[in-house]
Parts: structure tokens; C-alpha cells; sequence
């Protein structure tokens, strides 16, 4: 499927979790190695020479407890919020893009049969045309009848046009629905098989 808006929340979705990791990150406490190295010269014009001057050396930790964490706790619980925030909407546009692929499934279904009735309506009303000509031609109906079956075969025909109407109009909503349309460089629908 290619669905930008679905990709859009699951990216957002992503974003969430790596959030609620950074946040629990920082309520940890903090150990920090700290190495100290200082050399003065003695009093010799050259730059850089510390060869004979003193030299001091320092190695220690720097340990942050996390004492007074209200900040990194609030902010951890907010993450914790809008991942699933951010969970709940992927599942629900998930849900509803298959909701609204299955209608428009069921709307093609029905269209199709509704088509194959309209197109047997079709030729009764021309076979109903060709005997009301026939009647008329032998004189045993008059022109009235006649143009009564014309009317009904004019019916008829819209109807099927419309319904193939529909099916296209359907199937292009069904195809906006699974973002699956492809637009070639001259502006012209590209169909796959």
C-alpha cells in the first residue's frame, strides 16, 4: 500500500518510541570519567616546550544522581503519553483505510451484479422492441406500443451505462483509496495489469 498518511503515523509512531527512550535515558544517573593532564613551561620563550616545566596529572569521576528528577520524570511520562497517542492513531487510520477498502470491494461486488441484471433488462426490452415491431407490422398493435418499448429500451440502455458508470467511478475511489494511481510524466494515467 502506498498510503503517505499511513507512512506519515508510522514514522510519527517511530518517532514516539525513540522519544520515550531518550526521556528514560534521562532519568538515569549520570558517571562521567574525567582525566585532567596540565604541563607549565619554565619560563622559556620557546611555544609547546613543557619539557622541563611541572606537570600535573588528574583522574576522577563525576557522578550526577538523579535527585530532584521531577522535570526528566513529567517529561518522561508525556513521552510515554504520546507513544501511545501515536500508536492509537496508526491503528486507527489502519483500520479505517481497510474499512473503506472493503466497502468500496462490497460497492464493486453489488455494482457488477446489479449490471449484469440491467444488461438482461437490456435485451428483453430490444427483444420487446423487435416483437412490439413486428405486432405493429401486422397490424394487430398501435404505433403507442410501439414507442412504449422504445422508451423502455432507451431506459434500459441508461441504466446500463449507468452502472458502468458507477463500476469506474468506484474502481477509481477503490484506486484513490490504496494511493495506488500512477500519473506518467505526460499527465496520463498510467494502468497496470
Amino acid at each position: 500500500m502506498n498510503r503517505l498518511d499511513l507512512k506519515n503515523a508510522t514514522g510519527r509512531f517511530e518517532d514516539a518510541k525513540r522519544k520515550v527512550l531518550v526521556s528514560a535515558d534521562a532519568l538515569k544517573p549520570l558517571l562521567d570519567l574525567v582525566l585532567s593532564y596540565q604541563a607549565d613551561s619554565d619560563g622559556r620563550s620557546e611555544v609547546f616546550d613543557f619539557a622541563d616545566g611541572d606537570k600535573a596529572y588528574g583522574l576522577g569521576l563525576d557522578l550526577e544522581l538523579p535527585l530532584d528528577i521531577r522535570f526528566e520524570r513529567n517529561a518522561y511520562r508525556q513521552s510515554l503519553i504520546n507513544l501511545a497517542k501515536a500508536h492509537r492513531d496508526v491503528v486507527d487510520l489502519r483500520e479505517g483505510i481497510k474499512q473503506e477498502v472493503r466497502r468500496l470491494l462490497r460497492s464493486l461486488k453489488e455494482i457488477e451484479e446489479t449490471y449484469a441484471i440491467e444488461e438482461y433488462k437490456l435485451r428483453l426490452a430490444e427483444n420487446q422492441v423487435d416483437r412490439e415491431q413486428v405486432l405493429y407490422e401486422a397490424g394487430l398493435v398501435v404505433i403507442r406500443d410501439v414507442r412504449e418499448a422504445q422508451d423502455e429500451l432507451v431506459s434500459a440502455q441508461n441504466n446500463v451505462t449507468r452502472e458502468l458508470i458507477n463500476h469506474f467511478n468506484t474502481t477509481l475511489d477503490l484506486y484513490l483509496a490504496l494511493e495506488s494511481i500512477r500519473i506518467g510524466d505526460d499527465g496520463v494515467w498510467i494502468e497496470e495489469s
